[in-house]
């Protein structure tokens, strides 16, 4: 189960956090580790300015956590990256 955590960068932006998402998927070099899927376990942050949503309290307007957990894990496991670090950037690029 994934947890999220919202706090301050220190610099005026905002950070959401989201630790221990847990997905099943492929990745690997070698042709055993690309037979069956392995736990992958994802921790990320996302630095944004909640300042508009907070003010105006429009959920419309704030980061959606289910739609971000959704995306990464649909992506993780519909993917078969070669490395952890591919992985990284795939999910860098669908947020």
């Amino acid at each position: 189960m994934a947890h999220a955590a919202v706090g301050k960068s220190g610099v005026g932006w905002d950070v959401i956090t989201v630790n221990a998402l847990m997905v099943r998927g492929v990745v690997g070099v070698d042709n055993w580790e690309r037979q069956k899927e392995q736990d992958i376990v994802v921790s990320l942050s996302i630095v944004t300015d909640l300042a508009p949503s907070g003010s105006t309290d429009d959920v419309s307007l704030t980061v959606n956590y289910s739609d971000v957990t959704k995306s990464v894990t649909e992506l993780v496991q519909t993917s078969h990256y070669k490395s952890v670090e591919g992985v990284a950037e795939g999910i860098a690029q669908v947020l």
